[in-house]
């Protein structure tokens, strides 16, 4: 069996003592076998983001130590699913290993997933970003520049903005800038040309390392996904004094919408197309963007996530 197919995954580790952590790639590791085991040995806990079978014997000896992301349980689906339920199962209920969720929702959306027994198995600790809260806020013009930011899959549900985008009733001149890659790209560059006559221009980004620059050029970020686990994209906006919509259903991050305050929660592709028409109003969009600067993000920091890794 090929180990590059088997532990090609990343694996956080944390040390409490010290708070020493590191997220390390152990695909780009000579002798993986050899660095899996020196980290489960040496470290007093270790997450991994997505299990697979060759990561259990090695696991086994510090069991009590491992835990495992919730975001990186994917079940797929048909045959595909119901082997990975099958595997998950097995290592919560019966090895024992733990379960980190991001929120309640994420908790409630993997106990829909998979049946656990013992519910203490279950940790809750929210993700927090890096913070550095921009004081300053960019100025608005006449074009209204829309954003989103991430992978372009159908769970993103992307092509909801376009629909959004054909049934306005006013006329902006909108860019929309789309960071991020994926399977939808073609399907959506194909799609953005339908909207040149209407001054919707599309930009796509691919791939963007410095998010703080993306954010510079956007007015409000849109994130229409449905069952997002925590969505620390929208942290992030609010770092860069964004304003963002979400839909209803899209998941953990609704809790972190304060309408009309630092954005707006919709029920509609035609309540999303309403929202941006009034978007267009750059007092509006000041106000919003003023609003956030004054929020206080401390409880979302990653220094908060750290103290609570501490406590386990």
């Amino acid at each position: 069996m090929n180990t590059d197919d088997n532990i090609n995954h990343h694996i956080l580790v944390w040390q409490k003592e010290t708070k020493d952590h590191f997220v390390t790639d152990i695909s780009k590791c000579k002798n993986q076998r050899t660095v899996f085991n020196q980290i489960v040995d040496d470290y007093e806990l270790i997450f991994v983001h997505s299990l697979k079978l060759s990561f259990i014997p090695t696991l086994l000896r510090r069991r009590d130590r491992v835990y495992l992301f919730q975001h990186g349980m994917t079940f797929g689906s048909g045959f595909r699913r119901l082997y990975k339920r099958s595997i998950y199962f097995l290592v919560v209920n019966i090895i024992r290993f733990k379960i980190i969720c991001s929120s309640d929702f994420a908790k409630k959306k993997l106990k829909s997933q998979i049946l656990i027994l013992n519910d203490r198995l279950i940790k809750i600790i929210p993700f927090g970003v890096n913070l550095k809260h921009n004081t300053s806020v960019s100025q608005t013009s006449q074009t209204l520049n829309i954003g989103f930011a991430g992978r372009l899959v159908g769970q993103k549900r992307i092509h909801k903005i376009y629909e959004a985008f054909q049934l306005l009733e006013c006329h902006p001149v909108i860019n929309f800038r789309i960071a991020g890659t994926g399977p939808l790209l073609k399907d959506l560059k194909e799609t953005s040309l339908t909207f040149i006559d209407k001054q919707i221009t599309s930009v796509f980004e691919g791939h963007v390392k410095d998010m703080s620059s993306f954010f510079l050029n956007i007015d409000v970020l849109i994130l229409p996904s449905i069952g997002e686990s925590y969505g620390l994209v929208v942290l992030e906006a609010f770092s860069n004094n964004i304003p963002v919509i979400v839909f209803s259903d899209t998941g953990a991050c609704v809790d972190f919408i304060i309408p009309n305050k630092n954005g707006f929660i919709v029920n509609s592709i035609f309540e999303l197309s309403q929202r941006i028409c009034e978007l267009n109003a750059a007092d509006l969009r000041a106000q919003l963007k003023m609003n956030i600067k004054n929020m206080n993000l401390t409880r979302y920091h990653l220094s908060n996530t750290k103290s609570l890794l501490d406590e386990l």
